[in-house]
């Protein structure tokens, strides 16, 4: 088994060369880390980093601080080592969660989840987003909760919003639903605010966090540019949704999600309950986000990963694991199947996984073999004793 996971780790470091080959082959290479490395630079400058528009820079200042190390290293150097951190991050959150399935699961756990995350985490790692490391931050905190480590886990959130404002919605989620995290992201949250003033003058940092609300104001009202969140569904039907109605759905959609992850908390329990907490706020995050598009679904890499090999390695519900494959290549894929742009088939694909975990959730979990249940607290599998003969 140690022999699996050290081959499983090699297709990690696989793939990593093969983003980095990508990058230094590619004559006009796609990327979007021009905005973090002018936003980074323009922070050290003492420039406006924040553009016209609602496009370009979309993070807090302390992203751009963060982004530093990357951006002050000759071009395609950054550009690599950025993508290399974001896949190791990736890799690790995975290996992490696949041993909370006990040491003699883990490496076939580890196996299974990489095979449907790298997929997943394909063109996002290509183009060098945030959002690979966005989904590692909220599957590391997704972890330390099922741990019960609430420092690390404050930690990760924080970090997460540093780095990417959508990570607020699994934040704030965390604080409402456990008690013991409040004060914790509480102080982490004000140290967050407070540390960019370690670095520039008080008047310019203040004046970069008003243009970042008037910024979230813009990016959050993209019009009628399409996107693949859930009203992407609906603007492909033809049928146009109000932006108030959106925002009131929005908001209920909160309430449910916040709703859920309770239930699974109540129902399922401390651990599973977490990763229950980390695929729903992946979910509300990819359908309820005006500005997703189809390389966020990355979000999805982990809980998807680990409910497929869960289907495979424990229930043995080949069927639904073959589902979970296909929503896979749906998403990991969904330019080239729909020949071109669109905007449709990744929320729907969304919204067929979370239906599954939420039939999952709704079952009465009787025995170790659910769905649901950790591993790490499961009995090895009982055989008939051989018989002997006297």
């Amino acid at each position: 088994m140690a022999s699996l996971a050290r081959k499983t780790w090699l297709i990690w470091v696989v793939f990593a060369v093969v983003i980095a080959v990508m990058v230094l082959l590619a004559s006009s290479p796609r990327t979007v880390t021009g905005a973090y490395r002018s936003g980074s630079l323009n922070w050290l400058a003492g420039e406006n980093i924040y553009g016209e528009g609602i496009h370009g820079y979309l993070y807090l200042p302390q992203a751009g601080i963060l982004f530093l190390p990357f951006a002050l290293l000759p071009h395609q150097l950054g550009e690599i080592l950025w993508r290399a951190f974001g896949i190791a991050l990736l890799a690790a959150a995975v290996w992490r969660l696949a041993r909370l399935q006990g040491e003699q699961q883990a490496p076939l756990f580890f196996l299974v989840m990489t095979l449907f995350a790298i997929p997943l985490a394909m063109n996002s790692a290509r183009n060098g987003q945030m959002n690979i490391v966005l989904a590692a931050l909220m599957a590391h905190a997704g972890i330390d909760l099922a741990h019960r480590q609430w420092t690390p886990a404050a930690l990760w959130l924080t970090l997460g919003v540093a780095l990417k404002p959508l990570m607020i919605s699994m934040f704030l989620l965390c604080g409402v639903l456990y008690r013991p995290l409040r004060r914790r992201l509480l102080l982490a949250f004000a140290l967050l605010l407070l540390a960019p003033f370690l670095t520039q003058n008080p008047a310019y940092v203040g004046s970069q966090y008003l243009l970042f609300l008037e910024k979230m104001q813009l990016a959050g009202n993209p019009g009628n540019e399409p996107y693949s969140d859930l009203f992407g569904i609906t603007r492909s039907l033809g049928l146009h949704v109000p932006v108030s109605w959106q925002t009131v759905l929005r908001a209920a959609a909160a309430l449910l999600t916040l709703a859920m992850c309770w239930v699974g908390l109540r129902r399922w329990g401390h651990q599973a309950g977490s990763l229950l907490l980390l695929t729903y706020t992946a979910g509300y995050i990819l359908l309820f986000n005006p500005r997703t598009e189809n390389n966020t679904y990355v979000l999805l890499a982990i809980p998807l990963g680990f409910f497929a090999a869960h289907a495979f390695l424990v229930t043995r519900r080949l069927p639904l694991g073959a589902l979970l494959a296909a929503l896979t290549v749906f998403m990991s894929a969904s330019y080239e199947l729909t020949r071109g742009h669109n905007y449709w088939l990744n929320p729907a694909s969304c919204l067929l996984f979370l239906a599954c975990v939420t039939f999952l959730v709704s079952r009465k979990p009787a025995n170790p073999g659910d769905p649901l249940a950790m591993t790490s607290t499961m009995q090895p599998p009982s055989y008939p004793p051989s018989h002997t003969k006297p």
